[in-house]
């Protein structure tokens, strides 16, 4: 197993806080949970060089499921775990688990067999930060964590900061025990707030900070508590304002985010690689910097933004993207009728959405379906033999071959990359659903 130290880690880093042992625990749905989770994880591979999760969240049953069934993320380290720099064997992130031995063994052994790399980060400066800032939030006037503990005293909040100063090694138990008698919403607010910092000293170390930390750490925001009218994730940014926008400025219908489930994690690795040999994350990242580095905001010690500070982020990656079409798809558009004209591109398979036959691209027209249910293939074929069983097996892996080698031959062009990498994407969808 490799161990590389965070600086070696180039390019956006995205740290992922899906698989936390106390997200699973306190989630019943489990099978939603997992829907969300690869939606968000197959976003982030698309958009980041790396994606980075806790080692200590691999232990759980939730997490190791996920990874056993596809085990490419983390033999193509599309996956790299932060592995304590203390720690030597991965049987150590169980030793601490109330697990049966057969399953400790069983997990250890699959995650020997399968983890190739590791980034390594060390505690102490680590917890430091975690407590640090955690007293920093709950001590600075007029901060977005102070104005949401309404219920909390002066007193109650002194003793809070006081008790939380005394730990040489903070972790997010003691906040449990310190806020066991508060009321609901006090603990919950306190709760969020502890998670937020956590994930964000977990990126930290091992260099995959964000600059938008409320949305892209816990999905809700500690801002708009209850309305939760804002979302700004990386999936939400991704899908509902960057691709979104793309088919408005189309005057098409949007796009469902249930067709991320068609594709595999080996045809998001396939998609990756001729994204990642472009320029398209790079500049999807920065631009996405520039739009919420450019809002101040009012507090400026403050590590969260409030919920007007929000909006003006939000309302900057509409206007940016907007602008952004507006250059490229006039060029795309020339870009595909000339192709078309050299006989150098074929038609792709208009099956209601992704980008359909020529004579309509170039009059500007995107297709995709309004909803995933309209689009219904019936796989559940009834196989008389074994012979057709064993044809539709051909069929099936001749056609995953024709994909790839789709994928490897697209080429993503730096003046309309951003349309290009959409284009990739759906027209892997369109082909997928066909089989």
């Amino acid at each position: 197993m490799e161990r590389i130290n965070s600086i070696d880690l180039n390019g956006a880093n995205a740290y992922f806080t899906n698989f936390d042992n106390r997200i699973v625990a306190s989630t019943s749905d489990k099978e939603t949970l997992r829907n969300s989770v690869e939606r968000t994880l197959k976003i982030l591979l698309l958009t980041k060089n790396n994606v980075v999760c806790a080692a200590s969240h691999l232990t759980n049953d939730f997490t190791f499921n996920l990874l056993s069934n596809n085990k490419i993320l983390l033999e193509k380290q599309l996956i790299i775990p932060a592995f304590r720099s203390d720690k030597k064997e991965i049987s150590e992130l169980f030793v601490t688990k109330n697990i049966s031995e057969n399953k400790r063994k069983k997990y250890s052994s699959f995650y020997n067999d399968n983890l190739s790399k590791t980034v390594l980060w060390d505690l102490l400066p680590n917890s430091n930060w975690f407590r640090d800032t955690f007293i920093h939030g709950l001590s600075t006037e007029g901060s977005v964590i102070q104005k949401n503990l309404k219920s909390l005293t002066d007193k109650q909040l002194k003793h809070l900061i006081s008790e939380v100063s005394k730990k040489q090694i903070f972790d997010r138990d003691t906040i449990d025990i310190l806020s066991k008698d508060f009321d609901y919403e006090t603990k919950l607010v306190l709760k969020n707030y502890r998670e937020l910092i956590y994930h964000m000293s977990g990126a930290r170390v091992v260099n995959s900070e964000s600059t938008l930390p409320q949305e892209n750490y816990i999905d809700y925001s500690l801002t708009d508590f209850k309305n939760r009218d804002i979302q700004l994730s990386e999936l939400q940014v991704f899908w509902k304002i960057f691709i979104e926008l793309l088919y408005e400025a189309l005057n098409k219908p949007k796009l469902s985010v249930e067709l991320l489930d068609i594709l595999s994690f080996e045809d998001i690795a396939d998609i990756r690689q001729p994204i990642q040999e472009s320029s398209f994350i790079e500049n999807y990242n920065n631009f996405y910097q520039i739009a919420i580095t450019s809002v101040s905001k009012k507090n400026e010690q403050d590590i969260l933004f409030d919920l007007k500070e929000l909006m003006k982020i939000k309302n900057n990656l509409e206007n940016g993207f907007k602008e952004i079409f507006e250059k490229e798809l006039p060029v795309y558009f020339r870009k595909k009728a000339l192709s078309a004209g050299k006989g150098l591109l074929k038609n792709t398979v208009n099956m209601g959405f992704g980008f359909i036959p020529m004579s309509n691209l170039i009059s500007g027209s995107i297709g995709i379906c309004n909803e995933f249910k309209s689009t219904q293939i019936n796989v559940a074929q009834g196989f008389n033999s074994l012979k057709s069983i064993n044809a539709y097996d051909n069929y099936t892996f001749a056609k995953e071959k024709q994909i790839k080698k789709t994928i490897d031959r697209f080429d993503i062009k730096e003046k309309t990359e951003l349309i290009d990498v959409v284009e990739l994407i759906t027209n892997t969808i369109s082909q997928k659903i066909q089989l």
